[in-house]
């Protein structure tokens, strides 16, 4: 058996090679793997379709843009209780009502001093208004120091009464944090919003801007109720000008092992030569919940996108952003039984503004999400269970989806044809926790076989074969464990068992390869050597950069030089 040591040190080797291969790659930022909030799993396995030159879910929906709403945050007047840099009571002043003047453009930010807490922005009208809904964002800053977790809005009438107060969800640059109250609060003249700490440390908050709507936004919902979209593998989807079909997608059977974004990009455009460049794409899955409930449906996807849970839009289209995981967050009611979780994503990109880190902000590289079903905490719920084809039929029989890519998949797709993902000796099967104590770090959700149909409360147990040494299969359909076998193929026959003994099999394998770092580790090639000239002046008086040279050489590292 490998010792712990060794895999520890082997997973760090592949943090740093994938994370150079990332810096390589992006022309314009680093995308970094988010930490986010409770234990539920990601989705890793779906149902896609496109790319499509329309919007085919809001064409068939017929989901139109919601009425613009007045802002009524325009007509306000501003003070905040301090500015960057400066006292001066008319500047405090002036800085507040840059975040009224419809832009985000220009932002207000406060000043950091402890004397001068909480930090706040007060809003008041010369007429009482109706309030339904504030939404606002933050600043745009690299420090963390700097962002709110949420903004607390307070809402005072012409006595100065509180009439009622509520915290906005975490805003960001991209998008709003808001609150919507249940009803419509009248008689409003001054609102006090609070920015609430991030992680106990405050330096610099702000907010670029503030919208405040008399109502909530209508919530875009189809004109027929009755209209429905039931993916099934390998058939059509679209409208009556453009059809596509719906094709069986794990971005783990090729892909990024260690993470759970899903990579449309990769399966388009680099796999089969696909253009997603601003177009739509969707992906479907299935979700089984025991029994009625309120959840969670959270979602961080590139480009401007749309979440649809049981034919409800519940996310209108966003900004277009860079991905991040649970970048929205919506309440939803899962009912009892099989639910329907749509995403639709354009790909906003343009060719003309590639490189050019002034028009960024709506233009998006690369396509792929995040998505997954949570508690209010982003916790797991305990009894869901996913599937790519759910029970759209009633009465269906208990049936294994997990397979391979592409339901038609052609010899020149470039596509791999294994049904389960590879395996890497000494490295996990195909799970990974991040040990870094901050926001960023590897995570990815251990792989999970699916089920569908029969009477849901699925167990899985292996009859025939075996797995890679060190690997195991849990009695939910999970794998954990590492690899501690040779390279090699490993098929094995599961069978899953329904909450009333119905049972289904099906033979799958597992392909181990060695994990690439160890060529790098038994190579003894080195890491990029920078700035090694100042090693004698800062560290050592007597350090010979020729004689660190000839030894490395004659240990067998390769290396060169960076000054700077």
């Amino acid at each position: 058996m490998k010792t712990v040591l060794k895999k520890a040190a082997s997973l760090c080797l592949s943090a740093t090679i994938l994370a150079t291969s990332y810096i390589n790659l992006l022309p314009s930022s680093v995308t970094q793997a988010q930490q986010v909030a409770g234990n539920a799993p990601f989705i890793n396995t779906w149902l896609v379709s496109g790319p499509f030159d329309e919007a085919a879910a809001d064409e068939i929906y017929q989901i139109s843009a919601p009425e613009e709403r007045e802002n009524l945050a325009l007509k306000a007047h501003a003070e905040a209780n301090s500015v960057f840099h400066n006292t001066d009571e008319d500047l405090v002043t002036f800085a507040g009502s840059k975040a009224i003047d419809g832009s985000k453009s220009t932002e207000w930010v406060s000043y950091f001093p402890d004397g001068i807490l909480p930090k706040q922005l007060t809003l008041t009208w010369d007429d009482p208004i109706t309030v339904q809904e504030i939404a606002a964002y933050d600043r745009k800053s690299t420090d963390p120091g700097d962002n709110t977790t949420s903004i607390l809005c307070e809402l005072y009438n012409a006595q100065d009464e509180l009439i009622i107060s509520g915290e906005t969800t975490d805003p960001t640059f991209d998008q709003v944090g808001n609150v919507v109250f249940d009803t419509p609060q009248n008689n409003v003249s001054k609102i006090v919003l609070t920015m609430q700490k991030n992680n106990g440390s405050f330096l610099n908050p702000g907010i670029p801007e503030v919208m405040v709507y008399a109502e909530k936004e209508a919530g875009a919902i189809p004109e027929d109720p009755d209209t429905e979209i039931n993916p099934v593998l390998g058939e059509n989807f679209g409208t009556e000008t453009e059809e596509l079909p719906w094709e069986y997608f794990d971005d783990r059977l090729w892909n990024r092992s260690y993470d759970d974004y899903n990579d449309l990009y990769g399966y388009y455009d680099i796999k089969q030569n696909i253009p997603t460049q601003n177009q739509y794409l969707y992906a479907h899955t299935y979700v089984y919940s025991p029994t009625e409930q309120n959840a969670q449906v959270r979602v961080g996807a590139s480009g401007s996108y749309s979440v649809f849970v049981n034919d409800v839009q519940v996310q209108g289209a966003t900004e277009p952003v860079l991905v991040q995981k649970d970048l929205t967050v919506k309440d939803i009611t899962l009912k009892k039984g099989w639910n329907k979780l749509l995403i639709q994503i354009n790909h906003t990109f343009t060719d003309d503004v590639y490189r050019d880190h002034n028009k960024m902000d709506n233009n998006v590289i690369y396509a792929g999400f995040y998505g997954r079903i949570t508690d209010s905490n982003g916790n797991e719920i305990e009894g869901l269970q996913y599937s790519v084809s759910g029970n759209v039929k009633e009465n269906a029989p208990l049936q294994i989806d997990t397979g391979a890519l592409k339901a038609n998949q052609d010899d020149d797709d470039n596509l791999p044809e294994g049904n389960m993902p590879t395996g890497y000796t000494e490295w996990p099967y195909v799970w990974n926790v991040s040990t870094a104590n901050n926001s960023y770090g590897v995570h990815a959700t251990a792989f999970q076989l699916m089920a569908s149909g029969g009477k849901p409360g699925y167990s899985w147990k292996i009859t025939e074969g075996s797995l890679p040494e060190g690997v195991t299969l849990n009695l939910d359909g999970t794998f954990d464990g590492y690899v501690d076998d040779d390279p090699g193929d490993y098929p094995f026959t599961v069978q899953v068992t329904d909450s009333e003994g119905n049972t289904a099999d099906k033979q799958l394998s597992i392909h181990v390869k060695e994990r690439p770092n160890k060529l790098f580790e038994e190579g003894r090639v080195s890491a990029l050597s920078h700035a090694i000239g100042v090693y004698p002046s800062l560290v050592d008086p007597n350090f010979s950069a020729d004689l660190w040279a000839q030894r490395a050489k004659a240990e067998g590292h390769s290396y060169h030089f960076r000054y700077g």
